[in-house]
């Protein structure tokens, strides 16, 4: 099984062919975007505005809109594929507005074990609570069935 956990991360393997489409259908999703960001259009996030957007080769990196229109096919594929996941429980998203006591690592565990993955406190108490993704990634590493991306 393989575990996305960034959306970004995966839109560039897309366009970069290390991946395809049809290779993260039936996958699990957890990336630290909310479900509403997949709602806006290519290469816009609300928090930091304007994001970088994947160059195809023989793109000119200098036109930002030609890039855009290149990999908005593949930004529409995940996207929907995102959505399909969510509706079947297999995706799950950062809250527009986490309350306070919101635990990104208690979500993850629970999130894996409602998709048949057990992760003990203990392995993500290894890593002293720091959640961000080259943590996580790093401690699903060791996880037997667990392809993280």
């Amino acid at each position: 099984m393989k575990l996305f956990l960034s959306f970004s991360g995966l839109l560039r393997a897309v366009v970069h062919g290390r991946i395809c489409i049809e290779d993260i259908q039936g996958q699990l999703f957890f990336p630290g975007c909310t479900r509403e960001y997949l709602a806006l259009p290519v290469g816009v996030n609300p928090d930091v505005g304007v994001i970088s957007v994947p160059t195809l080769k023989g793109d000119d990196r200098h036109d930002r809109q030609k890039r855009v229109e290149a990999i908005k096919p593949h930004y529409d594929l995940l996207v929907m594929e995102m959505i399909k996941a969510k509706e079947e429980g297999r995706a799950s998203f950062r809250p527009l507005e986490p309350e306070e006591d919101w635990d990104k690592l208690d979500r993850l565990r629970e999130f894996l074990s409602r998709n048949g993955i057990e992760v003990s406190e203990e392995e993500l108490e290894a890593g002293n609570g720091d959640a961000s993704t080259p943590r996580i990634r790093q401690i699903l590493s060791s996880v037997p069935g667990v392809d993280v991306w």
